[in-house]
């Protein structure tokens, strides 16, 4: 069975540009990291302020490469998978499915595990107002005594040595959804999302 656990980063604007595609591929026992940076031609100050990707950043990581130019070439590696695995995973697949369709590639209704999503009634966390909130990645980490410099190992061993690993890199982000779900599943919180 093929795995892809993966995080996506956008402009912010309402095209929903992915700016950066991160995917960790699980298949036949083997895991393997896979990440990609896209120009854009807008970015929304708001979204700047939360992953820091520049304009001129993202053009220099991606070697002046948009998200169309890689979905003719490489789309199949992320089309394939039997299961994706997220945190807030109907967002990203979302955002990839229309990406992907903009590029004329079909991508129907794909088979997600989300960690928003099924954590939320065990950890039962209530917002400013009292009511119920679904937690984010630094909570779920935190539930299950996950340190920054676990996921920060995580990141190195799957993508490569950095030091600039943190919180809304999509690397990152990834990374810690994986180490919350095998985490989980140790503790028999939750079987056979991962097989590695």
């Amino acid at each position: 069975m093929k795995t892809i656990v993966f995080d996506t980063e956008t402009n912010g604007t309402h095209s929903e540009d992915v700016c950066q595609l991160s995917m960790i591929v699980i298949q036949d026992g083997k895991t393997t990291g896979l990440n990609r940076y896209f120009c854009v031609d807008r970015m929304d100050r708001h979204a700047l302020k939360i992953h820091g990707l520049s304009k001129f950043m993202l053009n220099e990581k991606s070697g002046g490469m948009y998200f169309w130019d890689w979905a003719r070439d490489c789309a199949d590696e992320f089309t394939s998978a039997e299961i994706y695995v997220g945190h807030n995973a109907a967002q990203d697949m979302r955002i990839m499915r229309k990406n992907l369709n903009y590029c004329g590639i079909e991508f129907g209704k794909k088979k997600t595990f989300c960690t928003m999503q099924y954590f939320s009634p065990m950890l039962k966390l209530k917002g400013k107002t009292g009511q119920d909130k679904p937690p984010n990645l630094t909570e779920l980490l935190s539930y299950y005594r996950i340190t920054h410099e676990d996921v920060c190992a995580i990141c190195k061993r799957i993508f490569g040595a950095e030091s600039s690993y943190r919180s809304h890199d999509a690397r990152y982000d990834a990374c810690a959804t994986l180490a919350i779900i095998l985490e989980a599943q140790n503790r028999g919180d939750v079987k056979g999302v991962i097989e590695i």
